[in-house]
């Protein structure tokens, strides 16, 4: 039987109960690296009164947050300061005037009720429909107030921003907020797998901390993984062997020979894009990378393993076909019996083949 490692990768910035949080989201995104939490670091997960930081899914959310600490008179700063909000909703309050927008995106739309059916109509306007909800539900000029009440990141007693916007930031303590919703059919309620992209994002939310992580918002994970029958045991870790001066080699399991030709050739550049598809997703997303960027390095990544896959398993079916020719002949010929056309293929050179020389 196979023996699956999972690679290693060291945090500075949290300790084993955040990292173990982290490597639940690493084990759905289905990443074989593992976070492992800095000993010397001492992180808790628990309930949060007063974080230093509040993490949403949604830029209306933000809002929601932000109103509530004016609301307590907490200062508090949104990250990225709010500046595409702010001018969707001064837009749209002049829209509603009866003037014109004034904005990029609104600018073809004659008044805010023709925005409005192309938000809740038009397969198009889905990204757009967010935000229209949003300030239809609070009012183009409280989603004013709320923004323009903020202060610098330097003078706040909270920051409020968006997973996506918190890469590459962290804070002392973190609260997950409550718009991270569980995946269900809209139409049975019935749970669905969390998508590759969720999950990713929420790998970074809940990294974000160095103390205390409330998971608020995306605690429903490990009841949804244990309803869907899938482990939650991404947060364990599985440590390599040690490699170099002194350790000793492993024998191979009875059945495990090197495979020779083609397939030992392809299998070793099958292997390569395995290991660095399951080596690169924590680390990047842990620099802040785009989530929607690595996600497609996997898509490129796993298209790539297939279309070796294929190469592989076409090249071998021609070699064997090539045999059985070969062996058809000589039969027919009456000579001796059939040579492998397998042995005595060229080898598969897998790479960049050389430009054509130019004849001057």
């Amino acid at each position: 039987m196979a023996r699956h490692r999972l690679a290693l990768t060291q945090s500075w910035r949290f300790g084993q109960a955040i990292a173990d949080e982290a490597n639940v989201w690493l084990g759905v995104v289905g990443s074989g690296v593992r976070v492992v939490g800095n000993p010397s670091a001492s992180s808790v997960l628990s309930k949060l009164a007063h974080p230093d930081a509040v993490l949403c899914r949604s830029n209306a959310a933000t809002i929601d947050e932000v109103l509530a600490a004016h609301a307590t008179g907490t200062k508090v700063h949104l990250e990225g300061d709010g500046t595409e909000m702010l001018a969707l909703a001064r837009a749209a309050q002049r829209m509603q005037d009866g003037q014109p927008a004034e904005h990029p995106e609104l600018a073809a739309f004659p008044d805010w009720a023709a925005v409005q059916a192309y938000a809740e109509n038009d397969p198009n306007g889905t990204d757009l429909a967010v935000a229209v909800r949003m300030i239809d539900g609070y009012g183009a000029g409280t989603v004013i107030e709320a923004i323009e009440g903020t202060v610098p990141a330097a003078d706040a007693q909270l920051v409020v921003s968006t997973a996506h916007k918190s890469k590459g930031l962290e804070w002392a303590k973190i609260r997950i907020a409550d718009d991270f919703r569980q995946p269900r059919d809209p139409k049975t309620g019935e749970l669905l797998p969390i998508p590759k992209d969720m999950a990713m994002l929420g790998y970074v939310a809940v990294t974000r901390g160095r103390e205390v992580l409330d998971t608020g918002g995306l605690s429903w994970v490990h009841g949804h993984l244990d309803a869907l029958g899938q482990s939650a045991s991404g947060c364990a870790v599985v440590t390599t062997p040690p490699i170099g001066p002194g350790s000793e080699p492993q024998a191979k399991p009875a059945g495990d020979e090197e495979p020779d030709g083609v397939a030992a050739q392809v299998g070793e550049l099958l292997g390569r894009l395995d290991e660095l598809s399951r080596e690169a997703i924590g680390p990047l997303l842990e620099l802040g990378a785009d989530s929607i960027a690595v996600a497609r390095l996997e898509r490129s990544l796993a298209e790539s393993r297939e279309a070796l896959a294929a190469v592989a398993s076409a090249t071998e079916t021609t070699a064997t076909m090539a045999a059985d020719i070969v062996g058809v002949l000589h039969q027919a010929l009456g000579r001796a019996g059939p040579i492998s056309a397998t042995k005595e293929a060229a080898p598969l050179r897998v790479g960049p083949r050389r430009p054509p020389s130019s004849r001057g």
